[in-house]
């Protein structure tokens, strides 16, 4: 059984990118989105690959993952099919040979960005690097799947603030 255990925080400032060893380019489209149930997303990467991934909330950080390769052409379709979507740029860094990503979110999510690293246990110790900001890994509002729906760019009117 697969799972993914994360924690993700909002970055500051512009640090982070001397750690950088890679980047892609996501465009995300979401088929299901659950708050506590299944999320069925597809994501098409660099417009060259395409990961069909189902997603369930197990416990605290930890949540079901499964991800499969499909073929390009049925994931476009998809993609196009989806109401619910988003895109940005992921940087993959090594710091202190820890794998983090960074999320700069695009388009309506924009300037939003994001850090994340994923665990081997949701009680794994971790040196949290200063450029992280705020720790968001419990706020609903800042899942993929809500901000394709509730991007951050509305949060101000939606919010009412």
């Amino acid at each position: 059984m697969a799972f993914e255990i994360e924690r993700r925080f909002t970055v500051k400032g512009e640090q982070w990118r001397k750690f950088i060893i890679s980047s892609q380019e996501f465009k995300q489209g979401y088929l299901i989105t659950n708050k506590n149930e299944w999320t069925v997303r597809i994501r098409i990467i660099d417009d060259r690959q395409c990961l069909l991934t189902l997603k369930k909330p197990k416990a605290n950080i930890t949540r079901y993952e499964y991800e499969f390769r499909i073929p390009i052409k049925e994931g476009q379709s998809l993609w196009e099919l989806c109401d619910t979507k988003l895109s940005k740029t992921r940087y993959e860094l090594n710091v202190k040979n820890n794998l983090w990503v960074i999320d700069c979110f695009k388009e309506e999510n924009f300037p939003l960005v994001l850090s994340e690293i994923e665990l081997q246990t949701a009680h794994q110790k971790v040196d949290i690097p200063t450029w992280c900001n705020s720790e968001v890994t419990h706020l609903a509002e800042f899942t993929n799947a809500a901000l394709a729906k509730s991007p951050f760019s509305r949060w101000g009117t939606e919010k009412g603030t």
